[in-house]
């Protein structure tokens, strides 16, 4: 479980949040830098691999501004393998996310919004929770500052690699009424809950998971990480039992 909310600028994490080392291809179990097995994930860490039929390498941007206090800087992968269908707009697709704010902020500038001296930041750094012959998992973690406010926000792409294709969230699990209250007790368990999943009626928690914006759904070494994003942050819950949450086709 992932938590991270913003209060007043300061960040709150679970009682239980443990520094998880880097997983091993394959391996279903982590253990903290303490040696204590780990049963939730609590920390975004790269899962990339280098023995499958294909491969991610890191790649860097920075917008190039004369503006001086504007910073738009991204690490992101990019995927290689002559057996991916959909290749190229796979790895345009994972881009976007940066393009996206880089577009929101050139229209903010051409709308008149933007003064010489104000400042925008925005970084996105991407990590590869999961990746197996068969899909890969892709999160940002994103953070902001513009016009005196603040943003943290996480991204999730998953894509099915057989055959080329990005799997929305609702795609992947069922996140009817009922997965609604399963998250809501979960996150009471796994992250300390402090009331504000528990303020949401089910239907609005239900809404924020199938949110292509608000929702966040990726795969781990422990399972599926299923969350949402609020206004000060977010929550994220780990199904380590998650295939029988699994749409059926």
């Amino acid at each position: 479980a992932l938590l991270f909310a913003v209060l007043t600028g300061c960040s709150l994490a679970p009682d239980t949040y443990l520094f998880v080392t880097e997983p091993t291809p394959g391996n279903t179990q982590t253990v903290s830098s303490k040696g204590i097995l780990v049963k939730n994930y609590t920390e975004l860490k790269d899962a990339s691999r280098s023995d499958l039929k294909y491969s991610v390498s890191w790649q860097e941007y920075t917008y190039k501004t004369d503006y001086k206090n504007v910073i738009i800087k991204s690490t992101y992968p990019k995927l290689a393998g002559e057996n991916i269908p959909n290749l190229d707009y796979i790895n345009d697709y994972i881009f976007d996310e940066v393009e996206f704010w880089v577009q929101s902020f050139e229209e903010y500038v051409e709308e008149g919004y933007f003064a010489e001296d104000d400042e925008f930041y925005f970084l996105a750094d991407a990590y590869v929770t999961y990746m197996d012959e068969e899909k890969i998992s892709i999160v940002y973690y994103e953070y902001g500052e513009a016009d005196g406010s603040t943003m943290y926000y996480l991204y999730s792409i998953n894509v099915d690699v057989q055959n080329g294709v990005i799997l929305d969230n609702a795609s992947i699990v069922d996140m009817d009424e009922e997965f609604a209250v399963e998250f809501r007790e979960r996150n009471r368990e796994q992250n300390s809950a402090d009331g504000y999943i528990d303020e949401m009626s089910d239907q609005e928690i239900e809404e924020y998971l199938n949110s292509p914006t608000m929702g966040v759904v990726f795969y781990t070494p422990l399972g599926l990480e299923v969350g949402v994003n609020l206004d000060y942050g977010w929550y994220t819950v780990t199904f380590r039992d998650y295939e029988k949450y699994l749409k059926k086709i």
